[in-house]
């Protein structure tokens, strides 16, 4: 069957590297407000003591992601570009399959968290956590640095395959196309 799908993809528009950048840009518009909200989560955070209301940020922004992936096909920026996260149907993907997509993200995400509650824990105050987080020396270290690498693999695998496709895709099994290419993404069974 995989032999079958290469055929099929050969007039299929994959989007590349410089176009997602492009389509990140355009998806960072409507975070701007969302700036504000991660703002009050930090004050939050330091004020209370407690990393809850940080966690509660990160689950808002990938409820965010998922659903919109689930059930719209992308992002904001994707969908003003007229670009699709589909399967190898055309398929929107499922909640499972977006998660695994943002998993790299996620994973990030849980050591930026476990940074930051280290952050608490040593009483820094809310002037100084961004240069805390940014200039992290201590026990999870080697997991940024690594989050860090992974997200330049990641970022750079999409131009070593045809089908233009970062490791988060291979994970979840996703394409990221033109929208005009759904179409040609349907297979016959």
């Amino acid at each position: 069957m995989e032999s079958h799908i290469n055929s099929e993809l050969k007039e299929i528009k994959f989007i590349g590297f410089w176009y997602r950048v492009i389509i990140q840009l355009i998806d960072f518009i409507p975070f701007i407000p969302i700036i504000y909200l991660y703002n009050l989560s930090v004050n939050l955070s330091i004020n209370m003591e407690s990393i809850i209301p940080y966690v509660i940020y990160w689950i808002i922004v990938y409820l965010y992601f998922i659903i919109m992936i689930s059930y719209f096909g992308g992002t904001l920026g994707k969908l003003i570009m007229k670009v699709r996260i589909t399967d190898r149907n055309g398929r929107n993907l499922s909640i499972f399959n977006s998660i695994k997509r943002i998993s790299i993200y996620l994973l990030f995400s849980i050591v930026q968290i476990l940074i930051f509650q280290q952050g608490i824990q040593e009483s820094i105050d809310q002037q100084q956590i961004s240069n805390y987080i940014n200039n992290y020396s201590g026990k999870y270290e080697i997991l940024n640095i690594l989050m860090g690498l992974l997200f330049i693999i990641d970022s750079l695998s999409i131009a070593f395959n045809k089908q233009k496709r970062a490791i988060h895709d291979f994970l979840a099994k996703s394409f990221v196309i033109h929208k005009d290419s759904r179409e040609l993404m349907k297979l016959k069974d």
